[in-house]
């Protein structure tokens, strides 16, 4: 049961109610268990309050339990670890009061103790005792729902809670079992919930309490399944080992539910696109291993290793596998980001687990707490396809670079919308005898390079229509205005 709607039915509803916590020492050996939490009930059954009893022991706080066992710690101890429960039934000697006592285990280390007040009717008078009034008024005011059912299974009394959750009133409650068919039960998969499987239905068979079962019941009201989650506790009466009646109390958690599958099911869209991006999504923290608290799948494919190798550096660390030569400048220029609280982009190397090198491109942030930083979280990609093509286009240019420049032919580059030269050769420069500052910038109709501007229009043109030119044949000056015959071969570069 969610620890809200515990915390609802157990301090509110009208029993005595105290979870206990169990310390074992190293061997596992039971060494004591004191009082974590208790509600107002059980206080007062103790003559004190719910902040004074905590931290204190069951049977300091009743004596009287000494009756049952002289060792609680190593009897709850049993409970919580062979998940059992158990119940016992004592009378109060200076009150004169009797309980009902069932014990049982909710989780790891706890342990649960309840008290359930047996209360009769006074028959003379035909009315209830004090004690019964102020049951009698809580049974009708609280939140969550109260069903009791005779020993055959037939409700015989509902609270209004219980009236307004399973909409119905307490007329067409009674004479029905809480497996009615007129009503559907199921599961939270949507198959049936089988009637032998009902909490209070097993408290009946059993005489042992059966807590937190989740069960949607459909309302006839509101046409509609409301979610709940039932505690049933069988009710003796004194001396008998057989239960005479077993009550459920049940809480509606049908808004807190839907809540949680929406939320469920957007972390699943989350975590599907997450794993599935071209990359990882890291969170880590900020230390020299980069120790990583969650990484997505793409960790695997960028490293080869599986990601649970480097959560909390369980096998190697994120920083292992970063070359040497870029840890520093990967630390340097996160640490002057974090501290300017802005978002930083490295580009750095790592290794594959096959030995091979790798580029990859990250872009992450600081998150902060209060002030504080707490983690760093961004995102890795591979850029090694990227990084060897800008290598290679950068060792083609500069081999092309060299042709261009060793070349005895004449060389230009020009803009094909205005013929501005953008760079010449140095064979250009040599043998036309212009200064390069003359010629960059300029064009070779101002410069008047050549001898029949007709022949540059016509050039012009056939390099518009296909693309480029070979051997073309024209007459050019140079800047002593010597005129010479050539061959022009020119081509469109996008």
């Amino acid at each position: 049961m969610d620890k809200c709607s515990y915390r609802d039915v157990v301090f509110n509803a009208p029993f005595a109610y105290a979870c206990h916590k169990i310390n074992f020492d190293r061997n596992g050996i039971v060494v004591d268990a004191i009082i974590a939490e208790a509600n107002e009930r059980f206080a007062v059954l103790c003559k004190s309050s719910p902040p004074a009893i905590k931290d204190q022991r069951l049977s300091e706080l009743l004596p009287e339990l000494k009756t049952i066992s002289d060792n609680w710690p190593q009897l709850m101890a049993g409970i919580a670890t062979g998940g059992n429960s158990t119940e016992f039934t004592i009378q109060f000697i200076e009150t004169g009061k009797r309980f009902n006592i069932q014990v049982y285990s909710p989780g790891k280390d706890l342990c649960v103790t309840l008290f359930h007040e047996i209360i009769y009717s006074d028959s003379s008078s035909g009315q209830l005792p004090e004690d019964g009034k102020r049951c009698k008024a809580l049974f009708d005011t609280m939140n969550q729902g109260v069903v009791y059912q005779n020993s055959d299974g037939i409700i015989t009394s509902a609270n209004p809670a219980a009236e307004r959750i399973l909409g119905l009133t307490l007329d067409q409650l009674q004479g029905r079992t809480s497996i009615d068919p007129r009503w559907k039960s199921i599961r939270e998969d949507g198959t049936d919930y089988p009637g032998n499987e009902h909490p209070i239905m097993i408290a009946l068979k059993t005489g042992k309490a059966d807590m937190g079962r989740v069960m949607g019941i459909n309302n006839p009201v509101s046409n509609d399944t409301r979610w709940i989650i039932v505690d049933g506790i069988p009710d003796f009466r004194d001396g008998e080992t057989s239960p005479y009646q077993a009550h459920a109390i049940f809480t509606d958690t049908t808004e807190r539910l839907l809540a949680e599958k929406t939320i469920k099911e957007s972390e699943r869209k989350i975590t599907t696109l997450i794993n599935n991006i071209n990359g990882l999504v890291y969170r880590c923290r900020n230390d020299h291993d980069w120790t990583m608290e969650f990484l997505s799948d793409g960790i695997t494919k960028l490293t080869g290793y599986p990601k649970d190798d480097f959560i909390d550096n369980r096998v190697r660390s994120y920083n292992s596998i970063i070359h040497k030569d870029d840890r520093q400048s990967i630390w340097n220029k996160t640490q002057t980001s974090i501290t300017e609280n802005e978002h930083f982009q490295l580009e750095y190397r790592i290794y594959h687990a096959n030995g091979t090198l790798k580029w990859v491109l990250e872009n992450g942030c600081g998150i902060f707490e209060n002030g504080q930083l707490v983690a760093l979280e961004g995102y890795i990609t591979d850029i090694t396809e990227k990084k060897t093509a800008e290598s290679a286009l950068k060792e083609s240019e500069e081999k092309f670079r060299a042709v261009f420049v060793a070349s005895p032919d004449l060389v230009s580059i020009t803009s094909l919308s205005d013929g501005r030269y953008v760079e010449v050769n140095d064979a250009f420069i040599t043998q036309s005898g212009f200064r390069r500052s003359e010629i960059i910038g300029n064009t070779a109709f101002n410069l008047n390079i050549w001898h029949n501007q007709d022949d540059r229009i016509k050039l012009t043109n056939i390099l518009k229509r296909q693309g480029y030119v070979i051997n073309f044949e024209a007459k050019f000056r140079l800047k002593d205005n010597r005129v010479f015959p050539g061959l022009m071969s020119a081509s469109i570069l996008n």
